[in-house]
């Protein structure tokens, strides 16, 4: 072979990729020979020396060296076979860095390489093979680094650097990819960065110089992510989210704090719009009919929803998904969440919650469930620890140890607390119900606004989050007020409302030290009955208090019978004095339905026991059903005739005919 002609390597070189160019015609088999077959044909020509290799490096041979590294890129991204791609890439590595080995030549074929290799590692990241990975990553690097070596092509760019502003681009950029990667999801490069952060804090200027422009940056980066949001694709947003996350990690809360609330009062607007929730997808709308399978039901053990397993095994307290209309996947949501929760634990919490507040307080019902969601997200991630991404040694010296704030954690989550009852659960106008006038009476308008629900139903989540912040000792204060609005939204025909708001009670039965909403329900009776029987009686102004006793019925199950006896009678009196009155009739009977319908369900279950117990005992049953149909003489008779048939010395005692047993009575008689 290495005495062979130049033309009979081309002739060779031409043969073996046309078996690989045309992949979907050859079996893989025959390319990997082929592959085989070029890399030998390359290590033939490397062997040979310099003249032979000028011969595959000529202009003239170019189109053939290009078709052959695109079938070779074409097998490494699209083949099946392991072996078959490894081979690939270290045959374009052979081809590529050895016998081409000039960096005018290669550079022409970087783009592709590049491309080619760069689609092959991100395409099928969990599903693809770490060999796979790790030696294309090897091949692409190597490729770089070959044609980007100064002293291998001194006409290719800038040989030497006359001031130290050439070096900027190049720093800033290694500066952005560092913050970028902080905090990564993988360890490994969130540590990586970290390091490199770090070693860029050593230096003494870093105050007076890099902080400034730290803090430039993420002004800038807050005024602009909204229009990212709205416009870029998954993965600009990604990194346009992972860049703040990483400035205000970096500048910690005593440089971050003031840009955050400077910037975000101007770009308030364009926040809210980008975290705009997709409420043409959702189905939030739907109400339940009596019969909807869709609405959560509290059958199971006669309404004791927990009695079959213990609590929290059976359910987990998860909330349901809701989707944003710029925030597609599932990815850039996570990403968008974390950057809140850093916000909210290194920002000024108290000053941006106040913010969003506003939304409420200005009635402005379009952006409510964004603004909703955001101080959720900012709340949860001021009451939670750092995660363990971050060293914790690194980021206490960027944060002020400000031990009023660490302690107002717990006020400012009692006065969100407040102002999510007053504003959205339970607000004064009764907005969540709507009451408009109609005609000589009131009417609960059914037509409710999807930005109503969803604000009610992340306000009903912000309860459940600082149910947990605040810990037993407060919540159980709150209990008095919060336990009527809860049932209330429990009640609510809207499928949406009522599984949030199961999801938080059950969230503050946790917390409380009990096992479900059931129990919390029915240990707090008396001052629910008590709630309504001082509502009921005048219900034009209290409309939501059926929908609190009908939820405290169909979520305590049996045990709140014995505690209604006072309550049906109030049902009835409310029935006279509001006959004419459609809607409330309708609602009073639901709720004396709902009564019929647990105790049906107490019933029920008795008697299924009682079958049960009657099963296990119908042999027994049969046996005194058999004997009772004989007399005391004839079963005494039978008894004796049993024993005496094991026994041996008396079996002549007993009656063999007819005379023996007329003998066997008379003698009874006698006695």
């Amino acid at each position: 072979m290495i005495a062979s002609p130049p033309q009979l390597l081309e002739q060779l070189l031409i043969l073996f990729t046309n078996f690989i160019a045309n992949a979907s015609k050859t079996e893989e088999e025959i390319q990997q020979l082929s592959i085989q077959c070029i890399h030998t044909t390359l290590h033939a020509v490397n062997e040979a020396g310099e003249a032979q290799q000028q011969t595959l490096r000529e202009i003239k041979f170019r189109p053939q060296i290009a078709v052959c590294i695109t079938a070779l890129l074409d097998v490494i991204r699209k083949g099946d076979a392991l072996q078959l791609r490894i081979d690939a890439l270290h045959t374009l590595s052979t081809l590529v860095l050895t016998t081409l080995g000039e960096v005018d030549i290669i550079a022409v074929f970087l783009p592709g390489i590049a491309s080619a290799l760069g689609r092959t590692i991100y395409q099928k990241q969990e599903k693809e093979n770490q060999q796979i990975l790790s030696t294309a990553l090897d091949v692409l690097g190597n490729v770089i680094v070959f044609v980007m070596q100064d002293e291998r092509a001194p006409d290719f760019i800038i040989p030497k650097i006359h001031s130290l502003h050439d070096l900027l681009p190049v720093s800033t950029i290694a500066t952005t990819i560092a913050i970028l990667h902080i905090d990564d999801e993988y360890i490994q490069v969130a540590s990586e960065a970290q390091l490199h952060i770090r070693d860029m804090m050593q230096v003494p200027v870093f105050e007076q110089t890099i902080i400034p422009t730290l803090k430039e940056n993420l002004a800038d980066s807050i005024t602009y992510v909204p229009n990212t949001l709205i416009s870029g694709d998954e993965g600009d947003k990604v990194t346009a989210l992972a860049l703040i996350t990483g400035y205000v990690l970096i500048l910690g809360n005593r440089h971050a704090r003031g840009v955050l609330d400077s910037t975000i009062t101007k770009a308030l607007d364009a926040w809210l719009a980008a975290f705009q929730i997709d409420q043409d997808g959702l189905n939030v709308l739907e109400e339940k009919s009596q019969n909807s399978n869709k609405f959560i039901e509290f059958q199971e053990g006669g309404g004791n929803v927990h009695a079959s397993s213990s609590w929290p095994e059976q359910q987990t307290l998860v909330y349901p998904k809701i989707r944003f209309k710029h925030l597609v996947a599932d990815r850039t949501l996570a990403q968008a969440g974390r950057m809140l929760n850093v916000i909210g634990r290194y920002g000024s919490l108290s000053y941006w919650v106040d913010l969003y507040m506003d939304c409420f307080r200005e009635q402005e019902l379009d952006v409510q469930p964004q603004a909703v969601f955001i101080i959720h997200s900012l709340l949860s991630g001021a009451s939670t620890a750092e995660s363990n991404t971050i060293d914790a040694q690194w980021m206490a010296n960027r944060t002020d140890n400000n031990m009023d704030e660490t302690f107002n954690i717990k006020a400012i989550a009692l006065h969100v607390l407040h102002e999510i009852v007053n504003l959205v659960i339970d607000p004064t106008t009764d907005s969540q119900t709507n009451v408009v006038p109609g005609g000589q009476h009131y009417k609960i308008k059914h037509e409710l606004e999807t930005a109503e629900i969803l604000a009610a139903c992340f306000g009903l989540q912000i309860v459940g989050l600082v149910a947990c912040i605040l810990e037993a000792e407060y919540i159980q204060d709150e209990l008095i007020t919060l336990l009527y609005p809860l049932l209330a939204h429990l009640g609510s025909p809207n499928v949406f409302i009522h599984t949030y708001a199961l999801i938080t009670l059950d969230a503050i039965a946790l917390v409380c030290g009990q096992r479900g909403a059931q129990q919390l329900a029915v240990e707090n009776i008396d001052y629910i009955i008590n709630m309504v029987s001082q509502r009921i009686s005048v219900l034009e102004d209290n409309l939501r208090a059926p929908l609190v006793l009908k939820a405290l019925i169909r979520i305590g199950g049996p045990d709140t019978i014995d505690y209604l006896d006072d309550t049906v009678e109030e049902v009835f009196d409310a029935l006279d004095g509001y006959h004419l009155d459609d809607w409330s009739c309708g609602q009073l009977c639901r709720v004396l339905t709902e009564i019929v319908r647990v105790v049906y369900r107490k019933n029920a279950i008795l008697l299924e026991l009682a079958n049960e117990d009657a099963a296990t005992s119908d042999q027994e049953r049969q046996q005194k059903s058999t004997e009772s149909q004989v007399s005391n003489e004839i079963h005494d008779l039978i008894k004796m005739n049993t024993f005496t048939r094991d026994d041996n010395d008396d079996g002549d005692k007993v009656p063999k005919n007819m005379d023996d047993i007329g003998r066997y009575f008379l003698d009874r008689q006698q006695k």
